[in-house]
């Protein structure tokens, strides 16, 4: 009790009615509901309801936007002193994720990578011939760098191995005829020469005519 009508002290009578006033204890104050709000206006709400603003901590959210009150602490709803300092945590935005390197990986691998980054892996609808990257990992990606965020997608493409050609029939061919047809079909060449070569005609090669071999692939041709 905290007061009482008439006053402890005063005179009353008999059957006369004395009205008691309790305490309801220290008064107290809700943290407001300021989530979503801009820095300013939630401060201004937490003053206004007889709290104060204690520390402004900043924090990646990937749901509430850049600027915007993500919550505070104490919560929302919980009562508090008069004056209680409330901490505003303010959203910095999505969370920046560096771009994983995922060329040369095996498209098994690269999955792994980004799903383990909450991103999502997409495949270019066309594969390409590379003359090193095995068939099944990947040639390029995009984007290739710089930072995404999460749920971001990387498109990668994939490598269908070197291509493949066919070593054209050289036997009987002369010198230049035979190192033209190999360069134009996309081969090396190598020339041996057998008892000095002075006739220049192809007698062998090997890879033998009709192998199918990597582009690039170097051809021994011997001549005589």
């Amino acid at each position: 009790m905290i007061d009482s009508t008439p006053q402890g002290g005063s005179t009353a009578h008999r059957g006369d009615t004395v009205q008691l006033i309790v305490s309801k204890g220290p008064e107290r104050y809700a943290v407001p509901q300021v989530a979503g709000q801009d820095q300013d206006a939630a401060t201004a709400a937490i003053t206004a309801a007889h709290l104060s603003v204690g520390t402004i901590r900043q924090d990646w959210s990937e749901t509430v936007a850049s600027g915007k009150v993500i919550a505070t602490d104490p919560p929302v709803g919980s009562e508090q002193k008069p004056l209680t300092k409330v901490t505003v945590i303010v959203s910095k935005g999505k969370q920046p994720i560096d771009v994983p390197s995922l060329t040369g990986k095996t498209l098994a691998d690269a999955t792994t990578i980004v799903t383990d980054l909450k991103l999502t892996l997409a495949q270019a609808p066309e594969q390409v011939n590379h003359p090193t990257i095995p068939a099944g990992s990947i040639v390029s990606q995009t984007p290739s760098k710089g930072q995404v965020h999460a749920g971001d997608t990387i498109t990668v493409t994939v490598s269908k191995g070197p291509k493949m050609v066919a070593v054209p029939n050289l036997f009987g061919k002369q010198r230049d005829e035979a190192v033209a047809m190999l360069r134009s079909a996309g081969l090396g060449v190598s020339v041996e020469e057998l008892f000095g070569g002075v006739f220049g005609t192809v007698r062998s090669q090997d890879p033998s005519a009709g192998t199918q071999v990597p582009e690039g692939t170097t051809v021994t041709i011997r001549v005589v």
